[in-house]
């Protein structure tokens, strides 16, 4: 579909500010969007979610029911979902009716095993995933994830030499504490400089310390303060390699998997299946085991200039937008 002067739907998760980041990529491309949350998140949402599920539902509804009330007011030639956590088959149902003339298009970047979105695929006229496996289970094509402009902006303000040996940018989940410890001892023993930030919010760190699921020891490990862009790309731009802990039920490639190689910095990765990636090089992507976490000091002390990334532009994301709506 040729994207210049269409009217585009968009419905996605609001997630840091990747949703802001696609919707001003398909304005650069000429599209008028009206961009959607899948759901709001109020605390009455978050609570009525744990604690009365009637209430919950009830309000998904009224949400989903917002965006067909917006869907009958403009003429949409397409409408593109990203994940779509709470679109059941009646939504989609009813935007198809409200929208009878457009497209349908599902990107997602969740697992099957997060998300199961297997009964929506047929109601689509065209459905990605950022997961290899997943992608061949279903039938559907592989597309990997994207980097921003900010990231590839740092290959002309990176610091030299770099501060740190290694950086890391993520949430608290699953194993990453560990992963993180283990990498920080490895670190320690060997002189390389580790810079991390693991953000945990205030309320679930309280209860998983109470509980005893965190240790006071942890606590040197986490951080209550959720960094902005600014303050992640000042840390990208002093660091010579990211490292990369992906959630460990899934095999899809990360966002920061291509933020770093956007910003052409050096990859540790507990994801395997990055070695079957075209831009693969282990020059510069080192795989490591998230149990048994060995660093190969020789990885960061070789000071030879490396090869940049095979057609790492294709993972821009206006290109990306391009192939989603091919």
């Amino acid at each position: 579909m040729k994207l210049s002067g269409k009217r585009i739907l968009y419905i996605g998760p609001e997630f840091y500010q990747y949703h802001i980041s696609i919707n001003e990529g398909l304005t650069r491309l000429g599209v008028t969007t009206s961009y959607y949350p899948e759901m709001e998140y109020s605390v009455l949402f978050r609570l009525s979610a744990k604690l009365y599920k009637p209430l919950a539902t009830k309000l998904v509804r009224l949400h989903l029911d917002k965006i067909l009330q917006g869907a009958l007011t403009c003429s949409y030639d397409a409408v593109f979902v990203v994940r779509g956590g709470f679109c059941d088959n009646g939504f989609i149902q009813s935007l198809k009716k409200c929208l009878p003339n457009a497209s349908f298009y599902m990107y997602q970047w969740d697992s099957l095993k997060q998300n199961d979105y297997s009964n929506l695929i047929g109601m689509f006229d065209k459905v990605m995933t950022f997961d290899s496996l997943d992608a061949a289970k279903l039938n559907i094509p592989y597309e990997p994830l994207f980097y921003t402009s900010e990231y590839s902006n740092l290959l002309n303000e990176r610091s030299e030499p770099p501060k740190y040996d290694l950086a890391f940018v993520g949430a608290y989940h699953s194993d990453r504490l560990e992963v993180v410890k283990k990498v920080a001892a490895f670190c320690d023993r060997e002189g390389l400089a580790f810079r991390f930030h693991l953000f945990i919010k205030r309320l679930p760190l309280m209860r998983m310390l109470l509980t005893g699921r965190l240790k006071v020891a942890d606590l040197r490990y986490l951080s209550t303060k959720s960094l902005s862009l600014p303050e992640v790309l000042d840390i990208y731009r002093e660091s010579r390699a990211v490292l990369d802990i992906e959630l460990n039920i899934q095999s899809g490639l990360s966002i920061r998997t291509f933020e770093a190689l956007g910003a052409d910095l050096n990859l540790v990765t507990t994801n395997k299946h990055v070695m079957s990636e075209p831009f693969y090089d282990p020059k510069r992507i080192l795989v490591i085991d998230r149990d048994k976490v060995d660093l190969n000091v020789a990885f960061f002390t070789d000071k030879t200039v490396k090869k940049p990334y095979n057609d790492i532009d294709r993972y821009s994301l206006d290109k990306w937008l391009c192939r989603i709506f091919e």
